[in-house]
């Protein structure tokens, strides 16, 4: 007779928990956790502020849908936790103004589900470098300059790869005009020949910074 009873209540217990009317028999959710530092590298400490956007990338595809955006907390940390799909990629987009973007991709296979994976990322602040062109003999048409760009970055908003750009006399003074890293110095050469000039200009973030190539 008793064991009878207790069979109807383990019976009835496990009804309880079928229909989750009980909170600790519920079923556990699936989601990853990505998590990490923000680190601002012109001004070398954690940022501030910026947001995250999270897309996931279907299988055989490369569209991008968003799933999450989150704000960047006070002391340079997040943390984005979301429902376990079957994606085949995760893309994490960091934004925030007079700063570039940064893309970073996270692959299904490199997550387990509940645990954190960290990601920590680096940004750079804005800055734009001008290099201004003046040609001293507008009348001499074969007057030649190279700008050598030697360093600094490449990619993002206005970026240009570090090359040579010529630029030839005869017409309207020009200027070479690329975005770069805030707070960091650019090397390039000026190649007027027979001369050949090594130098560097230190590029504040924020705002313009110039040099003038007479030639």
């Amino acid at each position: 007779m008793i064991m009878k009873r207790l069979n109807s209540l383990v019976f009835a217990l496990a009804l309880l928990c079928f229909a989750w009317f009980l909170p600790g028999c519920k079923k556990k959710e699936l989601v990853f956790i990505i998590e990490g530092e923000i680190f601002d590298k012109s001004f070398n400490q954690n940022l501030i502020d910026g947001t995250l956007k999270l897309y996931r990338v279907p299988p055989a595809s490369t569209q991008e849908i968003l799933i999450t955006e989150k704000v960047v907390a006070n002391d340079g940390s997040y943390s984005i936790t979301f429902p376990r799909d079957k994606s085949e990629r995760y893309i994490l987009r960091f934004f925030k103004d007079n700063y570039f973007e940064e893309v970073h991709e996270v692959y299904f296979s490199q997550l387990e589900i509940g645990e954190p994976y960290t990601l920590n990322i680096e940004v750079e602040a804005f800055a734009m470098m001008n290099w201004v062109l003046v040609d001293e003999l507008p009348n001499n048409t074969n007057n030649t300059v190279i700008v050598q760009k030697l360093d600094g970055r490449t990619g993002g908003q206005g970026a240009c790869p570090n090359q040579q750009y010529e630029f030839f006399g005869g017409l309207l003074n020009d200027t070479l005009r690329c975005a770069v890293s805030g707070n960091q110095y650019i090397r390039f050469y000026i190649v007027n020949l027979p001369n050949y000039t090594l130098d560097s200009v230190y590029c504040n973030a924020f705002v313009d910074n110039y040099y003038q190539v007479n030639f």
